[in-house]
């Protein structure tokens, strides 16, 4: 998980297979419990 500035034009690239990204309020991942670093899996999305 990478925390990026909202509404930029800057892109990113990562030095591993992404297979996704997700775009939320900031604190978002914080009130899930989820934190930079943490590695997520699941068959369903967050209800966010």
């Amino acid at each position: 998980m990478q925390e990026l500035e909202p509404h930029t034009t800057t892109k990113h690239s990562s030095l591993r297979p992404a297979l996704g990204i997700i775009e939320v309020p900031r604190g978002q991942f914080a009130n899930l419990g989820i934190e930079r670093g943490s590695t997520i899996t699941g068959s369903t999305c967050f209800n966010l």
